[in-house]
């Protein structure tokens, strides 16, 4: 009903806000034919003298420009009638708001009734079967998300490690590192720590001195995290700043996901690794 009542409130708000030429009251007249009904003019019948008609010829404009038209032609008269209303506010002009506004909203409605009703007939207009919204599907994905985020840590603690680049008298690398030191317990992935500054911390007291890994990398913001696949030889930046575990997994389960389009891979910079890895 969210979803639904958001439509509903879209399409009004565009038949507010646009312009277009103006239209005919012909509508209010005889409304139930509705706003976007399209007729042929009618014939009049030949006289016994005249000759036999020729064929009607179907109009030549074509249909989807009329409906546009149409669409603005009602956007302009209720944006007409707004400022009538507005500058000129006595009953009859409210009035007319009023009643343009009405309409527009209860044809909007009808409009966000067919587009639920053929969300639910068409899967692949849904997005709540990729993302669900109510708790018992909304359970399942986080449930299939956890597995899933398992399986990948599972499988880089098997292939791949983080460089971990710190400054010792940074208060943002003390705060980061106990929550990078627990996540490579629980995840298995075991770090490099390297230290800009030559000094090791409470959490990597072993951390190798930076020899020039930090400017072959970019480095200029630490804490800096990457991950790398030694066999493949490739680094690629996971963040830097303090991140927390759920920001880690989050983060590192997308960097792996394979099935995410090539432009979207290309996002995130790989590096090559032979020349850092004779450094460390």
């Amino acid at each position: 009903m969210k979803a639904r009542s958001m439509l509903v409130a879209t399409l009004s708000c565009l038949g507010l806000c646009s312009s277009g030429p103006a239209i005919s009251d012909g509508y209010y007249g005889d409304r139930e034919r509705g706003w976007f009904w399209f007729e042929d003019p009618p014939v009049e019948a030949p006289t016994e003298d005249a000759a036999p008609a020729a064929p009607a010829m179907r109009p030549t404009v074509d249909q989807d420009q009329q409906m546009i038209d149409r669409m603005e032609a009602l956007q302009k008269q209720v944006k007409a009638a707004r400022a009538r209303a507005f500058f000129e506010p006595n009953e009859e002009n409210v009035r007319a708001m009023a009643t343009l506004q009405t309409a527009f909203v209860r044809r909007s409605s009808d409009v966000a009734d067919v587009w639920q009703r053929t969300i639910w007939a068409n899967p692949e207009f849904d997005f709540t079967l990729e993302r669900p919204v109510n708790p018992l599907g909304l359970a399942a994905y986080e449930a299939e998300n956890q597995q899933k985020r398992a399986n990948t840590l599972d499988h880089l603690a098997n292939t791949h490690v983080f460089y971990y680049f710190f400054r010792s008298d940074c208060p943002y690398c003390a705060a980061f590192g106990p929550v990078l030191s627990a996540f490579s317990i629980a995840s298995g992935i075991e770090v490099f720590p390297v230290s800009l500054d030559g000094q090791g911390t409470a959490d990597f007291p072993n951390a190798a001195a930076d020899n020039g890994m930090a400017a072959a990398l970019g480095v200029t913001t630490v804490p800096a995290l990457f991950i790398a696949d030694p066999v493949a030889g490739k680094i690629m930046p996971v963040g830097y700043g303090v991140m927390n575990e759920a920001d880690l997994a989050q983060r590192i389960v997308a960097i792996a996901d394979e099935d995410q389009p090539d432009n979207v891979r290309a996002a995130t910079p790989i590096r090559q690794l032979s020349s850092l890895q004779e450094r460390k």
